[in-house]
């Protein structure tokens, strides 16, 4: 087995070295882990056949920034976590090793199921294992011939055992089709036949529960440390850089999908936000799989068809089980009569959940001394230090959480629109959303800005939206080629008490405004005319930039 010394170099600084049972050895340096520059890569250096395996090169980094985080982590609990992921990624840096030291032999033809290129998969000699071992010579990672019957693609070797079948990204239903996943959308609603999957799911382990989004937005923070280093160091092994990279680091680490279980996804958003030039391709589409498969509930509906910049909406939990325009009709068409209309539809399950939990279910007006005995009840709940809904965020049983898991899905849903309509004909796009809704469109904003070139947005307009005031808004504005159209009302107590109680005093932009200076954020305080959540549809019209605005 491979040895791998890590060692502290100063005070901000790390050493980390593999070497071989052969003798030959890897290293990843990093001179100031807390810089800019050094959280994003390290210095590779060693022998050629292990350096320029960017895989192994990814996981030995990955290792390094972990170990170097936790060294330094003082909370226990995310202690654990960052253990924990620095023995992944060591147990996937010694295995690589070990595959890269041995002879090798024949090699094949096939889509690799870790980094999803049609490439060149080289057999590993000698390994003692009971099926074929490869290593794809487009990312480095081990991978191994799918068990589907008839099948030329190859799955994810993976570090553990292989007693248990390997199924490919088709047959674990991680990608719709390795063929397609490129393609180009001709319009929003084709993303129902595009998103279908063209092989069985064989696998039967790709169900995402809520349990698992829970999860992922209590270990996010944590899971997500390495991914600068380990973009960095597939940059440099495959001419990628920045965001780009980080993203193809976390694929190529098996990360995959959510519903897979990769650490790499965990956190729901982060690789697509970080995706950049993904964004519409192949890493891309894994990602909208992952996250639009685990919500039954997703379609994106054509209400509409018309002339000029298609108009897509997004509503929250309280008209979750509305089909058709819903609450819509009478805004949209003052402001875009002639415009073609999508409407998202999204996270029904866990809207209503939260909706219920907070007696919400099927009303539109809510008293305000109601809202004050439901924030209060909450808070009596969780009775913990980490704030009033402290208990639900740590709770295993995802019926206690359902704001955690309607965020989360909200957040999720963002990312995978946002790669939709980066694959998707007609743009620009003009993004309007309400409450969690609004969260859905800022998320996609988000994401888009970290793609390069014309932005794909138009307008976007947020509505009473569920979302704080800290959030990157400077960046969201490079995504939008006019404005970011923020309708706030103080009046609105829904936002005023529930979402502060959940979200520990953070003050939502539905509520006060995104409050910054910023050319493309416009503010509209719309408090005279709202007083309920839902009165923006019936009160509230939307801003129609004129040619000078």
């Amino acid at each position: 087995m491979a040895k791998v010394d890590y060692t502290p170099v100063g005070l901000v600084g790390y050493d980390c070295i593999l070497t071989t049972e052969n003798g030959s050895l890897v290293r990843a340096s990093v001179a100031d882990a807390t810089s800019e520059v050094g959280a994003a890569s390290a210095d590779i250096t060693g022998d050629i056949p292990l350096r320029e395996n960017a895989a192994l090169v990814a996981t030995l980094a990955g290792y390094a920034r972990s170990e170097w985080s936790f060294r330094r982590a003082r909370r226990e609990d995310k202690k654990k976590i960052l253990r924990r992921q620095a023995d992944d990624f060591l147990r996937g840096a010694r295995l690589i090793s070990e595959y890269v030291d041995r002879p090798q032999g024949s090699s094949r033809s096939g889509w690799c199921s870790s980094c999803f290129e049609l490439s060149t998969h080289v057999r590993v000699l000698k390994t003692g294992q009971p099926v074929s071992v490869y290593l794809c010579r487009s990312c480095g990672s081990p991978t191994t011939p799918c068990v589907a019957a008839r099948c030329t693609h190859l799955a994810r070797r993976g570090t553990r055992s292989l007693s248990t079948p390997r199924y490919c990204a088709e047959h674990r239903h991680e990608i719709p089709n390795f063929d397609t996943a490129r393609g180009r959308l001709e319009e929003l609603s084709d993303v129902t036949d595009w998103l279908t999957f063209s092989k069985t799911n064989l696998a039967r382990v790709t169900k995402v529960t809520a349990i698992s989004l829970a999860a992922g937005f209590v270990v996010a923070p944590a899971a997500f440390v390495a991914a600068p280093v380990v973009g960095g160091a597939l940059g440099a092994a495959g001419g990628l850089s920045g965001a780009a990279a980080t993203s193809h680091g976390l694929a190529v680490l098996g990360g995959g999908s959510l519903a897979a279980g990769g650490f790499g996804m965990a956190g729901g958003t982060v690789v697509v936000t970080a995706a950049g030039t993904a964004l519409g391709g192949t890493l891309g589409a894994t990602t909208a799989t992952a996250y639009t498969k685990s919500d039954k509930s997703f379609q994106i509906e054509k209400l509409r068809g018309g002339h000029g910049t298609p108009v897509v909406l997004a509503t929250g939990f309280l008209t979750e089980g509305q089909n058709g325009w819903g609450p819509w009709r009478r805004m949209i068409d003052a402001a875009y009569p002639e415009n073609p209309v999508y409407r998202v539809h999204w996270g029904a399950k866990e809207l209503a959940a939260f909706a219920m939990m907070f007696g919400l279910a099927g009303s539109k007006r809510i008293g305000q001394e109601a809202l004050k005995r439901t924030a209060l009840r909450a808070m009596k709940a969780a009775g913990t230090k980490l704030g009033p809904l402290g208990g639900f965020l740590l709770a295993a049983d995802v019926a206690a959480n359902p704001w955690t898991v309607a965020r989360t899905r909200a957040d999720m849903t963002g990312a995978a629109l946002a790669d939709i309509l980066a694959r998707t004909d007609g743009a620009p796009f003009i993004l309007v959303g309400h409450s969690l809704g609004g969260r859905v469109m800022a998320e996609s904003a988000l994401a888009l800005a970290t793609k390069s070139g014309v932005p794909i947005l138009q307008d976007m307009h947020l509505l009473g939206t569920a979302m704080g005031q800290k959030r990157p808004w400077h960046t969201a504005t490079t995504a939008v080629h006019g404005a970011i159209y923020n309708y706030h009302s103080r009046n609105d107590m829904v936002l005023k008490l529930l979402f502060q109680v959940a979200e520990l005093g953070s003050r939502p932009v539905g509520l006060a405004g995104i409050g910054i200076k910023d050319k493309k954020i416009k503010d509209r305080n719309v408090g005279r005319k709202v007083v309920a959540h839902s009165d923006y549809f019936a009160n509230v019209d939307l801003v129609t930039p004129g040619p000078s605005e």
